[in-house]
This record gives structure tokens, sequence and C-alpha cells, in this order.
């Protein structure tokens, strides 16, 4: 099981890759979730990225180590989003793979024009400040925002981050989710309010950026009052830098100069 996670057998992988060759003359994306690299020489590699739950127990990982042994010979590697990618050069296995890993209630995707895996902090689970828990939050909104995963239809990608809190983990994204304060919330497990205020930007952005237009992109183009304006959402005095530096944050912006 899981063949490709010892030492020899991953410089076996990385020894077949350098024999294929780093020297790519281009890529594609067949389907959303599958990458196809193709290299000068004519060698062809194929990556299929599912979605994982990142805190997994031992069953759940030997489940994704049955099917890497079973379709891409051991081959495979976590991202930084905590997707899973298999990694096959006979692209008679990609489909049967696939159907594997939805069977599973691993979904495939993520690449593209879509809302990626939203990376995020542990909170309850080890820290010891945590204001929120993010694995929690994370579940909620992927469940709302699976079809984006699965489908390549956003203006462009779509990175979202949660972090517990506002001092240790703090998340760069084009949406990136910080708990404000040290007292946890009582809306959990689901976090409906989290959800409708990024379901409400999300909507948005969809529907009225242009084609390649990134999250700040569009918020540059349409200004801050018409993004609150399109998202409904209230300005509060939460959305004001009361940081000590924020004098030289402001002057950064093409709003206010002093």
């Amino acid at each position: 099981m899981f063949q490709g996670c010892t030492t020899e057998n991953t410089q076996v992988a990385f020894d077949a890759l350098n024999k294929i060759g780093f020297d790519w003359d281009y890529h594609d994306r067949p389907r959303t979730g599958v990458l196809r690299h193709v290299s000068k020489s004519g060698d062809v590699l194929f990556t299929v990225r599912a979605g994982t739950q990142r805190q997994m127990d031992v069953f759940t990982i030997r489940k994704l180590a049955d099917i890497g042994d079973d379709f891409a010979d051991g081959h495979v590697r976590f991202t930084t989003r905590s997707n899973i990618e298999y990694m096959v050069t006979d692209e008679a296995k990609v489909a049967p793979m696939i159907v594997a890993l939805e069977a599973e209630g691993f979904p495939v995707g993520g690449t593209g024009a879509s809302v990626l895996m939203i990376s995020h902090t542990q909170g309850w689970l080890h820290c010891d400040i945590p204001g929120t828990d993010a694995s929690g939050v994370v579940k909620g909104m992927m469940d709302m925002l699976h079809k984006e995963f699965v489908q390549e239809k956003m203006p462009n990608r779509l990175r979202i981050t949660t972090s517990c809190c506002q001092i240790n983990c703090g998340g760069q994204g084009d949406i990136a989710i910080n708990v404000q304060y040290t007292k946890p919330p009582n809306n959990a497990p689901h976090w409906p309010e989290v959800k409708e205020v990024v379901g409400r930007i999300v909507k948005a952005y969809k529907s009225d950026a242009k084609h390649w237009e990134r999250m700040g992109e569009w918020i540059d183009r349409i200004g801050w009052n018409g993004f609150f304006e399109m998202t409904e959402l209230t300005f509060t005095k939460h959305h004001l830098d009361t940081w000590t530096g924020a004098r030289k944050t402001i002057n950064t912006s093409a709003h206010l100069h002093f």
C-alpha cells in the first residue's frame, strides 16, 4: 500500500519524471481536475487532483492509498491546499481512477477557473488560542461551494483561506476569512452566517467580473462602494484599519492620502 511513500520508491518516481523530462512542450486540462503535461519528447503525464478533508483518519488514508496503488503505481503527492494528486502516464487509467475517487466521496476538481480547495489552520484541534474552528468553517463552505470546485465556470481561479485568529495564522487569499475576537461564536458546526457572507461575495464576483479578472482586480474596477452595494453587505467600523501602522496602510490606498 502507498508504494510511492517510501524513500526508495519516491526516488524511482522522480527518476521516471526526469526520464520523461521536465522540458515540457505544453500542458492543458482535458477536464476539470485533470492536468496533462506533454514533454518535447512526446511523453505524457496525467495528474488527477481530488479534494480531501485534510484532517484524515487512518481508514481514509488507506482508501486514498489503495486508489493510488490501483491506478497510479503509488505515485501521489499532497498540495498546500490539502488536495491529493495522482500522477499516471497511462491515459486509460484516468477515467476509472476518477470513478473510484468520486465513489469514495473525493471530488475531482480544483483546477483552472474554479473555487480551489480552501486552505486553513486547525483551530480547536490543536491550537491554544483559537477564536474559531477553521476546519469546521471550511467544511461548511466547501459543501456550499462544491459545484464550483468540480467545474471551471468562475471568471478566474478563486482562492479562499480561513484562519482561527488574527495574530498567528492570518490568511492570504482572494477571500481571507479571519475571526475578529477570541470568544468562540455559537453557530458551529455549520457556520451559516459565514457561509451567507462568502456566498454573496462569490455570487457577485461570478456574475459581474470580466473573463480572467481576479477578485482583487474586480474590486479595484468597481470600487469598494460598488462592492458593498453589489454584495448587499453592511459597512461597519470593523472594516476600518485601526492597526497601529494603519497610517502607512491608508496611504497606500487610492482613496485616502494624508
